[in-house]
């Protein structure tokens, strides 16, 4: 049975999951999600582009082994089997002066990443055990990764795109432990049967569940212990052991945050916990008109954008509902039409946003962050950026310790807040249900020529999703006004 570089990994994450992915293939659906799929594509590109490094390098589509060697100087997605098939595909792969091989990984990330989702030491480990097997004699190994600091100029510069560090010396200190584990997952894989009752996720945080969780672990309730807010694994595997499952079994007086006894708590009485004296505090710095703002952003790994660096957030879209104290509302909204830096959305901000009143989003950081790069793109309003971050306000914080709501699973976010409150206003209708789809239609849209009528309902279908965004944190808004604080 042939390992692969990602059936190691995923027996690492968990062994189970990585077992049934090569027993059982079809018995669960590990199709990526649409930003998993948009990281996949982020990797075939910046892998595209870091081979113009090795201007002498060429496809391989030629399956070394111990007994077969590459002849040439530099080598793209050679592919080496060993004598006990373990298989591993490298990046690049070039020939020293004195025959000796150098590895290079390519990564769309701007760091060395070491961590429980992504060991990058631990993968080109896993390459440099394959082709020592092979008989290949390893140099040095080197990690290719996008370099934060480069500023996109008219022209991409490669050279200046990528960093390339050597990490040889990290790969040796762990390649005996990196042995071992491909021996314990040889004779994981091996077996014809195992225990399918659970995996080792039942004891990780959420955010680290496997793709299998539900197959091996079955359903969570909306007040499963998992999603109690930032509970940590220790945290966790006491409740389990003690065989709290949900939040309701959580016993009294166990050791949690005073933030994460109030999801306890609104488990246990099956209502919504709300401090309303909190609500009102949050509130009362509110100031009219209420400008109720959400952003869409564009996001490439590779930078596309003049000024631009890699992985940098574009807005292309905006909307905005103003909230007026006689309760009138108005609605106005920007779309780009081009691939380019975000100069009309920041004009159009500086005509539609008045000089007071309060600009209410969800998630400050990231619409702050937004406002601090387009100020510093646009020297000449930076001071009005400057002043709209003064003047956000994040209807978030709402959600996080003054109304919880038990069937919002633990999570203070928009998509998990609003249909607990308002099950009414929904996304289900529209087109477009998140903001990496609407990314990737809008760069459809702005990037190809499409049919007339194509281009009008992709419009449609994208102002429609970014007004939903904004209109749900004023219904949200009303309903704390009206409903709550009455």
């Amino acid at each position: 049975m042939t390992i692969t570089k990602t059936n190691y990994l995923d027996y690492l994450k968990c062994p189970e999951f990585a077992w049934l992915e090569k027993h059982k293939p079809n018995a669960v659906d590990t199709t990526p999600s649409g930003y998993g799929q948009k990281l996949i594509r982020d990797g075939y590109e910046v892998e595209a582009y870091a081979q113009g490094l090795f201007p002498d390098g060429e496809i391989s589509e030629t399956f070394f082994t111990k007994d077969n060697h590459p002849s040439q100087n530099c080598l793209f997605q050679p592919t080496f089997i060993t004598e006990d098939d373990i298989e591993a595909r490298l990046d690049i792969l070039q020939m020293n002066a004195d025959g000796t091989y150098d590895i290079f990984e390519v990564k769309s990330s701007t760091s060395i990443k070491q961590n429980n989702d992504q060991d990058y030491i631990r993968d080109v480990s896993f390459q440099r055990i394959v082709l020592e097997k092979c008989g290949i004699d390893v140099a040095a190994v080197h990690i290719i990764y996008l370099n934060d600091d480069y500023i996109r100029e008219a022209e991409l510069d490669i050279e200046k795109l990528f960093i390339t560090e050597d990490v040889t010396d990290e790969v040796n200190n762990i390649l005996g432990n990196v042995r071992v584990e491909i021996g314990e997952a040889q004779a994981w894989f091996q077996k014809d049967t195992i225990d399918e009752s659970q995996c080792a996720c039942c004891f990780q945080t959420r955010s680290n569940h496997c793709d299998a969780f539900t197959y091996f672990n079955g359903e969570k309730e909306k007040t499963s212990v998992y999603n109690i807010p930032r509970i940590g694994k220790n945290k966790l595997r006491l409740l389990l052991d003690d065989n709290s499952m949900d939040m309701t079994d959580v016993p009294d007086g166990f050791e949690i945050s005073d933030k994460q006894q109030l999801h306890v708590q609104a488990a246990k009485s099956g209502k919504p916990l709300i401090d309303r004296e909190g609500i009102q505090r949050l509130l009362s710095v509110y100031e009219y008109p209420l400008y109720f703002l959400d952003y869409e952003t564009y996001q490439t790994a590779v930078p596309r954008i003049e000024g631009m660096s890699p992985h940098t957030h574009i807005p292309f879209q905006v909307s905005i509902h103003v909230l007026k104290e006689s309760g009138e509302i108005e609605h106005a909204e920007y779309l780009g039409e081009e691939l380019s830096q975000p100069r009309g959305l920041a004009e159009f901000l500086v005509d539609t946003v008045g000089e007071k009143g309060s600009i209410v989003v969800w998630n400050e950081s990231f619409e702050k962050g937004r406002n601090t790069e387009m100020g510093e793109l646009f020297a000449e309003h930076a001071d009005f950026f400057r002043d709209m971050n003064d003047r956000i306000v994040d209807l978030q914080d709402v959600f996080k310790t003054a109304y919880i709501h038990p069937d919002a699973c633990g999570s203070s976010s928009l998509k998990k807040v609003l249909p607990a409150l308002l099950p009414e206003v929904t996304y289900d209708r529209l087109a477009i249900q998140d903001g990496t789809m609407a990314m990737e239609r809008w760069e459809d849209l702005v990037t190809n020529n499409l049919p007339e009528d194509e281009v009008a309902q992709r419009r449609k279908d994208l102002l429609a999703y970014c007004e939903l965004d904004t209109l749900a944190m004023v219904k949200i808004y009303q309903h704390l006004q009206n409903e709550v604080l009455i």
